[in-house]
C-alpha cells in the first residue's frame, strides 16, 4: 500500500497527536497515583499516631 506525500504527512500527524495524547494520559495518571498514594500515606500515619 502507496501512499501519497500529503496522505503520508497527515498519518505522522496523527500518530504525533496520538503519541501526546497518550504521554498527557500517562501524566495524569501517574499525578494520580502519586496523590492518592501520599493521601494513603498521609491516612496512614494519622491512624497509626492515633493508636499510640
Amino acid at each position: 500500500m502507496k501512499l501519497s506525500r500529503v496522505a503520508r504527512k497527515k498519518e505522522a500527524r496523527k500518530a504525533k497527536i496520538k503519541e501526546c495524547i497518550y504521554t498527557v494520559l500517562s501524566w495524569t495518571l501517574e499525578l494520580i497515583y502519586t496523590s492518592s498514594a501520599i493521601e494513603a500515606f498521609k491516612l496512614l500515619v494519622k491512624i497509626l499516631s492515633k493508636r499510640h
